[in-house]
């Protein structure tokens, strides 16, 4: 089973769809944690929607990430 790293979070999941489209495009595996939890509990945001990515392509995933202007999470 792979290992999901969080490499960009936000408390709005629509902020996260453009570099999540961006990394796809690119062939990169995608998963949105906690992507529902905000809409189903409480109309402000409690917690932050996490973009995830595969471990082994996290390295390929931040330098996508990283030209693009965001800044990501480290690895851990």
């Amino acid at each position: 089973m792979d290992k999901w790293i969080t490499i960009l979070t936000s408390a709005y999941p629509q902020d996260i769809l453009i570099p999540r489209s961006n990394l796809e495009a690119n062939g990169i595996h995608t998963f949105l944690k906690d992507e529902f939890y905000n809409s189903v509990i409480n109309i402000y945001p409690t917690s932050n929607v996490k973009l995830q990515v595969p471990e082994e392509e996290y390295q390929a995933a931040a330098e996508i990430l990283t030209a693009a202007g965001y800044e990501i999470l480290p690895k851990k």
